[in-house]
């Protein structure tokens, strides 16, 4: 059995169960419904859930203002604000691999809005920087962006939102452990 979320099971031939299925166990075993249910109150599946509709909306913002993934965005946003530009570090701040970033920079060059130099003080790096037009698409995009930011925080109350942010502090710390 195949459990799908709802909006994957759009056009597929075959009967596949979707989350609904999952946590309504007339429409399925109830055996498969209560690991789903389970499944379905795991935090890391909650948050992925979130960040998929996160980006989702971001990038619909996005697409309204220019060519920009949320992926780009970040990048571009990390850098026009100070970051270092090493791939590396650009990895660990924007939460990407090293594959993303390193496709993500070359289109963000392709597009004029940063430029990438070899570095002379160490010829296996890039030097990367933000060009004029990576800056001006920063300074439109950016306000919008900060509303949207703004309108997401406006929605959970002060005290659940401190509290939101203590736990995440503590779930990214206990994320290094590997040994399970």
């Amino acid at each position: 059995m195949t459990l799908r979320h709802n909006f994957c099971d759009r056009g597929l031939g075959d009967r596949r169960m979707t989350t609904h299925d999952a946590i309504n166990p007339e429409h399925g075993s109830d055996t498969a419904g209560q690991g789903a249910a389970a499944f379905q109150d795991f935090v890391t599946y909650r948050m992925s859930r979130v960040q998929a509709q996160l980006n989702a909306q971001a990038g619909a913002v996005l697409r309204q203002h220019g060519d920009l993934t949320p992926a780009r965005w970040r990048i571009l946003s990390l850098i026009a604000h100070g970051a270092p530009t090493r791939l590396m570090d650009i990895c660990r701040l924007s939460g990407m691999d090293k594959g993303q970033v390193s496709r993500n920079l070359a289109r963000l060059v392709a597009s004029g809005l940063l430029k990438s130099e070899r570095d002379v003080n160490d010829l296996r790096s890039q030097r990367i920087e933000i060009t004029p037009e990576g800056r001006e698409t920063v300074e439109r995009i950016f306000p919008i962006m900060r509303a949207r930011h703004e309108y997401l925080l406006s929605q959970v109350p002060p005290d659940d939102l401190e509290a939101l942010r203590r736990a995440l502090g503590m779930l990214e710390e206990a994320s290094a452990r590997r040994d399970f």
